[in-house]
């Protein structure tokens, strides 16, 4: 939504710019370009660190596909396990994980958060 909003702000900004210079012609245009490039250096600044604020820096973990795992006494793990505060603005993605094959320890094949 907000990167839809930059862009379109940009677009009339620059077609507003265009007309402009196009009405009051060279010379006028020529005296104005500096201030008009000035303004556009800052608002670049802030679409810059609009884009780089933390709501834009999630990220993604994914863990697909791990085959399969011989059992045994102790923990066997195809998927993840994490504790849950190491993740906060993570998204996960777990799926076909492997199979865990005998054993009596604890086995994990999707996703725990502790």
């Amino acid at each position: 939504m907000l990167k839809r909003l930059v862009w379109t702000v940009a677009v009339v900004a620059a077609v507003a710019m265009a007309v402009f210079f196009v009405l009051v012609g060279l010379d006028t245009s020529d005296k104005v370009a500096g201030p008009i490039s000035a303004m556009s250096g800052v608002l670049a600044l802030a679409a810059g660190l609009v884009a780089t604020s933390k709501a834009s820096r999630r990220r993604t973990i994914t863990v697909k596909g791990t085959g399969k795992v011989g059992g045994g006494k102790y923990r066997a793990i195809t998927g993840l396990d994490a504790p849950a505060e190491h993740l906060k603005d993570t998204d996960l993605v777990v799926e076909e994980t492997g199979d865990i094959d005998g054993g009596g320890g604890e086995g994990i094949t999707g996703a725990r958060l502790s």
